[in-house]
């Protein structure tokens, strides 16, 4: 029984002695039981309390914010940035910047007339320097070309040439003036290329005397052949104040395409603009001469359509008359420019002209001889240009349709 006693004592006693000491006894006696430290690093009491709160919070927080956040920052942003930027800028523009660098020679003209001598034109319109450009002529006597610019010296006509390194161009020039008594090459008139009289055989209309009010709000579009009807009427009045367009070298498709204009009060313009801003309710016309070898007869016709639809919606009410093409002086034909193809031509312009309600005028019939061709007395070059008797023919073919 004292055995039981002294057992339970004993037991009760190490139960009061744990509880006063805090349990600690056991593990570490060194360490004071009011130590701070104690509660959060001793294993029994701490493990299920601070690892679910401390490692859950700042693991989770650091990794998942840094790494995501630096990384696919930066990377996308620089590399995406420089790379694409860079080579796309720099190489398309050098490239294309040497292109139009190209240097080359050209020429504004294929063929054109001067009518004086002195008279020039400038004739080159490369982008190689002058200097660096050789020119000539094949007959100075009848026009040199210096410097890109061409001067007549006599009557006649030759080619002048353009060349660099290896590339020539050429161009035909014309010098045409007289005193207007002929000059087709065969003296007297008779003979000539093609065989049968170089006469004219059909007298010009006899008319009055004096200027024709009829042209005074007409105007008149045509190539280097109505520059000599210009000269003329301007000289005589016969055309009244007729208001006159004419241009070398010019055609149905520079009238079209725009790539040779007509001058108008200083300023180049398309041949309707012009008749609009004049005001005039009259036109005749004559091109062609300077298209058949490059459009054929269809093409320039298709053209000439094109022309009267443009002048018949910016002019309301105008009144058109298409002349028929004068002929060639047989034995200078060039190309499809022959008096066989112009006849055919004359014909396709009168069905033209009657199908879009114009007026057509013959004048070619007035200027042949009995080869069909220009007539000597009315031709100053061999070719197509006129003189000033084959003008005034001309001139009485208007008057006479004007009805005077």
């Amino acid at each position: 029984m004292k055995k039981r006693i002294f057992c339970a004592v004993l037991a009760l006693c190490l139960c009061l002695g744990l509880a006063l000491t805090g349990c600690g006894g056991p593990v570490d006696p060194t360490v004071p039981p009011t130590d701070p430290t104690v509660p959060s690093t001793n294993p029994p009491t701490n493990p299920p309390t601070d690892p679910p709160t401390d490692p859950p919070t700042d693991p989770p927080t650091d990794p998942p914010t840094d790494p995501p956040t630096d990384p696919p920052t930066d990377p996308p942003t620089d590399p995406p940035t420089d790379p694409p930027t860079e080579p796309p800028t720099e190489p398309p523009t050098e490239p294309p910047t040497e292109p139009p660098v190209t240097r080359s020679i050209s020429l504004n003209r294929e063929d054109f007339t001067l009518f004086s001598e002195g008279e020039t034109w400038t004739l080159y319109s490369g982008a190689v320097a002058v200097a660096e450009v050789t020119f000539s002529s094949d007959d100075e006597n009848v026009a040199t070309f210096i410097d890109g610019v061409v001067t007549a010296v006599g009557p006649g006509t030759t080619k002048v040439h353009a060349e660099y390194e290896g590339t020539k161009l050429s161009c035909i020039v014309r010098c045409n003036w007289g005193d207007g008594t002929g000059g087709g090459g065969n003296e007297g008139g008779g003979g000539g290329t093609g065989g049968g009289s170089r006469d004219p055989v059909k007298a010009p209309p006899e008319t009055f005397s004096g200027p024709s009010s009829f042209y005074n709000d007409a105007a008149f579009i045509g190539d280097s052949v109505s520059m000599m009807l210009r000269s003329v009427a301007l000289s005589t009045g016969d055309l009244g104040d007729a208001l006159f367009l004419t241009r070398g070298s010019f055609g149905v498709r520079h009238a079209v395409n725009g790539s040779m204009k007509l001058t108008y009060q200083g300023e180049e313009m398309y041949p309707e603009d012009i008749l609009a801003a004049a005001g005039v309710s009259k036109v005749f016309i004559m091109l062609g001469m300077n298209d058949l070898n490059i459009n054929g007869l269809q093409g320039t016709i298709d053209l000439y359509a094109t022309l009267i639809t443009r002048i018949q919606e910016k002019c309301p009410g105008i009144q058109i008359y298409i002349q028929s093409m004068t002929p060639v002086y047989t034995g200078g034909e060039s190309g499809k420019l022959n008096n066989t193809s112009i006849d055919q031509y004359n014909a396709m312009l009168q069905n033209l002209a009657y199908s879009y309600g114009c007026y057509y005028v013959d004048v070619a019939s007035y200027l042949k001889d009995s080869t069909n061709g220009l007539a000597a007395d009315y031709c100053s070059d061999n070719y197509v240009h006129l003189t000033t008797a084959g003008a005034k023919v001309w001139i009485k073919v208007l008057k006479a349709y004007a009805g005077y």
